[in-house]
């Protein structure tokens, strides 16, 4: 934990926190993903696109084609800083992975999209956006090349280390009485 401070601080802080003994797990949580193929990573429907308005009120199914396009368009464009493709969420980005490849953590878990996803790379192996909490607010989303689990539905993340030192992820949604496991993986072992 750091006190609010410069950009720099935070970094520096970031990476004192991540310097953990071998044998430690690490696992930073953020608000905003790092990566993501929800609407906040550049993902819209063709329906967001035909029905904008469907977006302020569900049942609102009023077709405005062309003028529909401007308000996805103007977010895959960095029209938001809530997005990645917004230049103050590009900043952010760019000054945590500062601290973040130099010696990357167990997992990266973040909210803010209304999705679960299971995403990772060379870089980053285990990056969690689950922003779905809650039954009826969910938005679409997309697969790409380092997605291992999407779905746009309600539900939440669990890990679990093992004494021996590995980390189960279960993707897990409410379901009747208990939950329902949609995903399990056992996390990459990262070399320290």
């Amino acid at each position: 934990m750091c006190r609010p401070g410069t950009e720099q601080e935070v970094v520096d802080s970031l990476a004192r926190a991540l310097d953990v003994p071998a044998g430690t797990d690490a696992v930073v949580v953020l608000h905003h993903p790092l990566k993501s193929h929800g609407p906040h990573g550049g993902h819209f429907t063709v329906d967001d696109h035909i029905f904008p308005l469907q977006n302020l009120v569900s049942w609102l199914y009023l077709p405005l084609p062309i003028i529909g396009s401007l308000y996805p368009i103007a977010r895959m464009n960095g029209i938001s800083d809530q997005d990645l493709s917004g230049a103050g969420n590009q900043h952010m980005r760019r000054r945590l992975g500062e601290a973040l490849t130099v010696r990357a953590p167990r997992a990266i878990v973040s909210g803010h999209e209304h999705t679960l996803q299971v995403l990772g790379d060379s870089i980053l192996p285990t990056l969690l956006v689950s922003g779905s909490g809650y039954d009826g607010h969910v938005e679409p989303v997309a697969w790409g090349d380092d997605t291992r689990f999407a779905a746009s539905i309600a539900g939440f993340m669990r890990l679990d280390r093992l004494a021996d030192g590995r980390v189960r992820l279960a993707v897990l949604r409410p379901s009747g009485a208990g939950v329902e496991e949609l995903h399990s993986e056992w996390l990459p072992a990262l070399a320290r």
